[in-house]
């Protein structure tokens, strides 16, 4: 993956770090991957969320630019995060990847 958008946050006692980018491994488009600990740092989930490359260019709702899209896309990421935290649901999250085709 080539990094272009990070962020660090802490909410409601869980660490939540994100990453974005172009994915090369993972197939064409971009990926935001999340990972959340726990207050004592044990891991408690990890996902991505990924756009298809032909999605991202032909799709109005997504930016061309494949910065601004990645940082949509993280926040679609963090988004998701936040919402299984405030509904005590965070490790069905665990291990999915959520694709926009």
């Amino acid at each position: 993956m080539i990094d272009l958008v990070t962020a660090n946050l802490t909410l409601d006692r869980h660490h939540l770090r994100a990453w974005s980018g172009i994915a090369v491994d993972e197939g064409v488009g971009l990926i935001c991957i999340v990972e959340v600990s726990d207050a004592a740092g044990r891991p408690v989930a990890r996902f991505e969320e990924f756009l298809d490359a032909s999605n991202h260019r032909t799709n109005p709702a997504w930016p061309r630019d494949d910065t601004e899209a990645a940082r949509q896309l993280q926040e679609r990421a963090l988004d998701r995060a936040r919402a299984a935290i405030a509904a005590n649901t965070l490790p069905t999250l665990n291990g999915h990847r959520f694709d926009e085709h």
